[in-house]
C-alpha cells in the first residue's frame, strides 16, 4: 500500500491565511490547511504518468526512511467551522469581479491615449478615428491585441518589464516639466507641482536610483526594457516627421 501524505499549494495557503485575518474567530487558534482528500503517493505517480503519455507503470518498492509516518493528512474540520467552506470560493469571486473592472478601465484608458496621439499626429490618423457610438475602434482593438500578446508570457517576466517600463516613463515625464519649464518659462500652467523643483527632483532621483537597481539586480527583463524605449524614440521621430509632411500637404491643396 503506497503512503499517503500531505501537500497544499501555496496560494491555497496565501489565501487561507488572507481568511485567517479576517475572521477574529482565528485569533490564538491553530487551524489545519489542506484538502481534506488523502492521496497516496502511487496515484500522483500514475497521474503524471497519464499526463506525460508514459506507459512505464509506477513501482511501489515498500522501502521507507526511518521516522516516516505511513498516513498523514489534515484534519479541516476546525478550519471550515471558524473560515467557512465557502469563504474560498466568495475570495475568488471578488477577485474575478474586481479584476474583469480593473481590465475594463485599463482599455478604456489605453485605446483613449493611443486615439489622442493619433489625433495630434504622433500615431498613424487610423487610430484617430471614432464609431458612432464616440468609441476609439481601431485604438481599441490595437490596444487588446498588444494586451493579449503581453499575456502570452510569463506573469513574472511581463511584471518585471513593465515595473522598468513605468518608472522610466515617470523620469521622463519629470525631466519633460524641467525641459518645458526652461523653454517656455511664460505660459499658462493651471495645475501646477507642489514644491517645485525640488519635489520634481526628488522623485526623478528615486526614479533613477530604482531603474539602477533593477538594471543590477535583473539582467534579463530590464535591458529589454531599456532597449524598446530606445527603439521607440526613432519611431517617434518618423512619425512626427510624417505628420508634418501630411500637414504640410493639406495646407498647399
Amino acid at each position: 500500500m503506497s503512503r499517503e501524505p500531505e501537500a497544499i499549494l501555496i496560494v491555497d495557503d496565501r489565501e487561507a491565511n488572507l481568511l485567517a485575518l479576517e475572521h477574529n474567530e482565528c485569533d490564538g487558534m491553530a487551524l489545519n490547511i489542506g484538502s481534506g482528500h488523502p492521496v497516496t503517493i502511487g496515484d500522483v505517480a500514475r497521474q503524471m504518468s497519464r499526463c506525460l503519455g508514459s506507459a512505464i507503470p509506477a513501482e511501489i518498492t515498500g522501502k521507507y526512511r526511518a521516522g516516516d509516518i505511513r498516513h498523514c493528512f489534515a484534519d479541516i474540520s476546525a478550519a471550515r467551522r471558524v473560515l467557512g467552506a465557502a469563504g474560498d470560493n466568495f475570495i475568488r469571486v471578488v477577485v474575478v469581479v474586481g479584476l474583469l473592472s480593473s481590465i475594463n478601465a485599463m482599455e478604456m484608458a489605453t485605446s483613449r491615449a493611443l486615439y489622442a496621439m493619433s489625433r495630434d499626429g504622433l500615431f498613424f490618423s487610423l487610430f484617430a478615428r471614432v464609431n458612432k457610438g464616440g468609441i476609439p475602434a481601431p485604438s481599441l482593438w490595437l490596444s487588446t491585441a498588444v494586451g493579449l500578446c503581453f499575456a502570452m508570457f510569463s506573469f513574472e517576466r511581463v511584471a518585471a518589464i513593465l515595473a522598468s517600463f513605468f518608472v522610466a516613463d515617470y523620469g521622463l515625464s519629470f525631466v519633460s516639466l524641467f525641459v518645458l519649464r526652461r523653454r517656455l518659462p511664460e505660459i499658462e500652467r493651471p495645475h501646477r507641482a507642489w514644491g517645485y523643483p525640488w519635489t520634481t527632483s526628488l522623485a526623478l532621483a528615486a526614479s533613477i536610483v530604482f531603474l539602477i537597481g533593477a538594471l543590477a539586480s535583473d539582467r534579463e527583463n530590464t535591458p529589454l526594457t531599456f532597449l524598446v524605449l530606445a527603439a521607440s524614440y526613432p519611431v517617434y521621430r518618423a512619425l512626427k516627421w510624417a505628420s508634418r509632411r501630411t500637414a504640410a500637404r493639406a495646407a498647399l491643396s
